[in-house]
């Protein structure tokens, strides 16, 4: 027996230092499921630790490529390479995004071109990047800024859905203009000052086009008195001779611009159409006392023809006379 307890004893004392975290290598410990280096309170399944804020790291390589992770001094986490390669993350056994050494960032490549390179295979509507913001408050939105080194904003942003304008779509710029560009040209501009541009880039209204518009209907806002007063009892319209010697002075009708003017001003559309409607509701009186002095002259046309007739009957009548007359004397003679 006394044999059989000192063969015991040992093994004994071993598995008792074993379950209380002692270890025969000075600052490593291990438990069943957990061993710490650096600590006696390993909190995964291997823990490193360093009683200070200096970097820890700990790593695996081979002869080509070295990758570690650890903690960078008091300030941050890191996990890379510590040799000139690629870094990619796995799932499924697969590559799923890939830190080029150049820094370039590639989610769905392996070779990305850009800082941030997105690529996927989807045959659906779905987007390539999503951008959420799960807030509901005026101040929450999902967006893209976009900042130059002078520091200077533009953003592209959706607003949440308990804010007036959550419907629309809203491309926001603190300074400068906003421009589009397809097939290496400038397209469409709108300025700072709220002008828009179409086919030009300096737009001087509030939507300048150059070239041609092409629209099923145009509604123009009548900023000008329509000129209905034209057909007022006391309303002064120039007569056809005045008409006529301003059109041999000025080679264009009174109140009308002139060709020159048009070329270089342009025409305003609410206020030439209201020019036009007057012209045109003039020509109307113009017609209608024309109209008047026509029926008068058919009255009186009529008139003389009814003159003419009876006096036309008259005269047969008087020559009838003459002639019974001119009977009566050749009878007597």
């Amino acid at each position: 027996m006394k044999k059989i307890l000192l063969t015991i004893m040992p093994l004994l004392a071993a598995f008792s230092s074993f379950a209380q975290f002692q270890s025969p290598v000075s600052g490593i410990t291990w438990t069943p499921d957990r061993v710490g280096i650096g600590t006696n309170t390993p909190w995964t399944t291997f823990s490193v630790f360093q009683a200070n804020n200096n970097n820890t790291y700990i790593s695996a390589g081979n002869n080509t490529i070295s990758t570690f992770m650890g903690a960078g001094g008091a300030l941050w986490g890191i996990v890379g390479t510590a040799s000139n390669h690629d870094f990619a993350l796995y799932t499924g056994n697969t590559e799923k995004m890939r830190i080029a050494n150049n820094g370039n960032v590639g989610i769905g490549t392996s070779n990305p071109l850009t800082t941030l390179y997105l690529q996927n295979a989807n045959t659906s509507y779905s987007a390539t990047l999503t951008l959420k913001n799960t807030a509901n408050n005026f101040a929450a939105r999902a967006g893209l800024t976009l900042e130059n080194d002078a520091g200077n904003q533009t953003q592209f942003y959706k607003q949440a859905s308990g804010s007036f304008d959550a419907n629309d779509a809203i491309l926001y710029s603190a300074q400068g203009d906003t421009r589009i560009y397809t097939g290496g040209g400038e397209r469409f501009r709108i300025t700072s000052s709220g002008k828009v541009g179409i086919g030009t880039t300096v737009p001087d209204q509030k939507l300048t086009v150059n070239g041609t518009i092409h629209a099923t209907e145009v509604l123009v806002d009548q900023t000008v008195q329509t000129p209905d007063y034209v057909f007022d009892k006391d309303y002064d319209l120039a007569t056809l001779k005045d008409v006529k010697t301003y059109i041999d002075q000025n080679h264009h009708l009174p109140e009308i611009p002139s060709a020159a003017e048009i070329t270089k001003e342009g025409i305003n559309l609410g206020e030439m159409n209201a020019k036009l409607l007057k012209k045109i509701e003039e020509l109307t009186l113009y017609l209608i006392e024309k109209d008047k002095k026509q029926e008068g002259l058919e009255t009186m046309v009529l008139k003389q023809n009814k003159v003419i007739r009876s006096q036309q009957k008259y005269d047969v009548l008087i020559t009838k006379k003459l002639h019974q007359i001119q009977s009566q004397i050749k009878c007597v003679n």
